[in-house]
């Protein structure tokens, strides 16, 4: 009988999807897990079907839609590298992907981009939800209809979506107040910085943080969380007034962009690498700040994985009859500091 990629996945205690990128060389996968995988391959004998690939291909074909909010930030820019690296996958096997992607949070032209994408007839959707009621409404709707839907980044639980691709959020947020405590071992004040005060993944970071450092932390004060609608300029000013008001803060917590803007803020008052900052998000500026100190503490989410995940599940659902394994595919939380670049 001949070996199927599952075999090798349980294996190896992986996904079939991770099998799957290793067997085909589309990469994206940690050198060890890549090794560990092809050796299991070999020790079992695996032999690939490339006749069953081409009958799937010629025979069935599917059409999903992958709706991206805060398309425009540089996070989600790596987000749609990953979009993108599956559409490319997925026409080559003979199925479409259609990427929209929306500059900001917005319920409505959300709800405008599903429209659109059921007129042009998705069998599968993925995108970044919220929790707005209408549009969770609105994915019932979808889901009753037999589109399955799946969400990434940002979660909608309530809508009956089959998964959830991202960053396990409250929990990275617990991560960040424990670092947090670890660094200001004799406490003090710390200003905490979010996006949106409706994007869900935001929040739960936020309140992960708050109430971590409340219970585990007791010699640590929080000042009232500010948006910065994930705009450098706004997070920037916020760090200036919040310095004003309060000279002796020792912590900034930004649960989502903004992050240049903290710190050039904090350049400009002289206090860059003095005051501890923890953001989130592995972009080239991220990283040239990781390096000269500016930024002491920053959780990686995997932004590609969170991109290319989706779509290829409801590939192989629709295409190959494989359902999620399971409800929630969380990223890891890669903590970082200027040693790790």
């Amino acid at each position: 009988m001949a070996v199927t990629l599952k075999q090798i996945a349980d294996a190896a205690g992986v996904s079939r999807g991770t099998v799957d990128r290793v067997i085909n060389k589309r990469g994206h996968v940690r050198p060890e897990v890549e090794k560990r995988i092809l050796q299991i391959a070999k020790d079992l004998h695996y032999r690939p079907n490339p006749y069953g690939r081409a009958l799937v291909k010629s025979t069935k074909t599917s059409k999903i839609g992958v709706i991206c909010q805060f398309g425009e930030t540089p996070f989600m820019k790596l987000v749609v590298e990953g979009i993108e690296q599956a559409r490319k996958e997925i026409t080559a096997r003979g199925s479409e992907v259609i990427i929209k992607t929306i500059d900001s949070y917005d319920t409505d032209r959300t709800l405008t981009a599903i429209d659109r994408m059921l007129s042009d007839g998705v069998e599968g959707l993925a995108l970044t939800a919220g929790p707005a009621p209408e549009l969770q409404e609105k994915l019932r709707e979808v889901i009753k209809s037999g589109i399955p839907v799946i969400t990434f980044n940002t979660d909608s639980k309530e809508s009956g979506r089959l998964s959830y691709v991202g960053l396990e959020n409250y929990r990275a947020g617990t991560v960040c107040a424990g670092l947090m405590g670890s660094a200001l071992r004799d406490g003090g004040l710390i200003l905490p910085i979010s996006g949106y005060l409706e994007n869900y993944a935001h929040s739960r970071r936020m309140l992960g943080f708050r109430e971590t450092i409340a219970m585990q932390f007791p010699s640590i004060t929080l000042l009232p969380a500010e948006l910065c609608h994930d705009t450098d300029a706004v997070a920037e000013e916020i760090v200036h007034r919040a310095l004003r008001l309060n000279p002796d803060i020792k912590g900034i917590y930004i649960s989502g962009n903004g992050q240049h803007g903290v710190c050039e803020a904090l350049r400009a008052e002289g206090l860059a690498g003095k005051i501890c900052l923890i953001v989130y998000d592995l972009t080239e500026r991220n990283k040239n700040e990781l390096r000269n100190g500016t930024i002491d503490f920053l959780i990686d989410q995997n932004a590609f994985e969170q991109g290319y995940r989706p779509a290829m599940l409801l590939y192989n659902l629709l295409i190959l009859g494989q359902p999620p394994e399971k409800e929630f595919y969380f990223t890891d939380i890669h903590i970082m500091n200027r040693f790790c670049l």
